[in-house]
């Protein structure tokens, strides 16, 4: 009987390389094929491709972990990024934020505002089966509910609004950023004349509309995947005296992201609408009234280090390729041999980073079981 057929034929250093593969196979002597084992390998490769798809999906899109804690400190201030269009002139409207330490914030120059004409198109209501005016119904909505797919975009990049709302076809534009204190407050617009005194100014109350667009409202800076509740919804009334109010929960924030190394401080929110008609002898307005949560959410953004992916990805390639080879004359082929060399490459290189995982792991527990010591020693064993 030939020893070749065994695979026990003696060859030298560079033979062994030569003729390497890291996935044996039983020789074409000792197979026979079959349309049932062509089926099976047609599944594996199907099965192979589906995994090898899904890991590169994981790698490109990560994974997020969330941890909430009882908030640690007070914050000093925070920022508020709008942009929306209400169906009155610029002219007509007063921008103003007042929080619970009774400062006053003039919103309306800090803001940037311009007369637009404006449609409500691709805009939806805040809660299902009724825009704003249309009941006085309350729904709590949170951050990761409806918005608009594929996450926030920057008010800068959505651009200004085209809205065809008011009797004159005419809206007022307000849009920009602007820094307010980290406490509970009411951020609100209404008509000039009502509810604040101003010298000589008294808007009409026939022309009172108080429908809106919000493209964006957020606090803080951005960060991937963020959804505001808020942004793109429309509310339209027919009624002069309406009062639009949002009750908005705050949630202080933080972004981790363990591929730059580097973390963000932001904010999101969920919020409660509740609006309804009211007589003459109150104020109109659409009206944001904020509340800060006392506790945060640590978000971290994990992605697969790049030696693992490509350890796993090509793995889940490569192997696919040698169901296919079948026979001494296939692994002769140059091109099957550097994939043999390549493949054995990898799973070695696959077991050396699993071991390095291991061990990094291990000295990451030991490291945790000296908190509460100083320098790696017990307090008081200082020299």
């Amino acid at each position: 009987m030939n020893e070749e057929f065994f695979g026990e034929k003696r060859t030298s250093l560079g033979e062994s390389v030569r003729t390497f593969d890291a996935f044996p196979k039983t020789r074409s002597t000792y197979t026979t094929r079959t349309p049932r084992g062509g089926a099976i390998t047609l599944l594996l490769l199907l099965t192979s491709a589906y995994l090898a798809i899904t890991e590169l999906r994981n790698y490109l899109t990560g994974s997020e972990s969330h941890t909430f804690l009882v908030e640690p400190g007070i914050g000093h201030d925070m920022q508020i990024n709008l942009d929306m269009t209400v169906a009155m002139p610029c002219s007509s409207l007063h921008v103003n934020v007042e929080d619970a330490v009774q400062d006053r914030i003039l919103a309306g120059q800090l803001l940037s505002q311009e007369d637009v004409r404006f449609d409500d198109a691709g805009a939806h209501s805040l809660y299902s089966g009724a825009g704003g005016g249309e009941g006085g119904g309350a729904r709590l909505r949170g951050p990761q509910e409806g918005g608009e797919e594929g996450g926030l975009q920057g008010w800068v990049e959505k651009g200004r609004p085209v809205l065809i709302l008011g009797r004159d076809g005419r809206g007022g534009g307000i849009y920009g950023s602007m820094g307010v204190n980290r406490v509970q407050g009411d951020f609100h617009i209404t008509a000039k004349g009502h509810g604040y005194w101003e010298d000589g100014v008294h808007v009409d109350h026939q022309s009172f509309n108080f429908s809106h667009v919000i493209t964006e409202l957020s606090f803080g800076d951005y960060y991937p995947k963020l959804v505001n509740p808020l942004d793109g919804i429309v509310s339209k009334t027919d009624e002069n005296f309406y009062k639009y109010q949002y009750f908005l929960s705050i949630v202080p924030t933080v972004y981790e992201s363990q591929t730059s190394g580097k973390s963000l401080e932001t904010n999101q929110y969920a919020v409660t609408e509740q609006s309804r008609k009211i007589s003459s002898h109150f104020v109109p307005g659409i009206f944001f009234k904020y509340d800060i949560e006392p506790i945060s959410v640590t978000i971290s953004d994990r992605r697969t280090a790049l030696l693992a992916f490509l350890v796993r990805f090509v793995f889940l390639i490569l192997a696919p390729l040698h169901l296919t080879v079948r026979g001494r004359a296939d692994a002769e082929c140059g091109g099957i041999r550097l994939v043999n060399i390549v493949s054995g490459i990898l799973v070695g290189g696959g077991w050396v980073y699993g071991l390095f995982g291991t061990l990094s792991g291990y000295f990451r527990r030991q490291r945790r079981r000296t908190d509460g010591m100083l320098n790696g020693r017990a307090l008081g064993g200082e020299e």
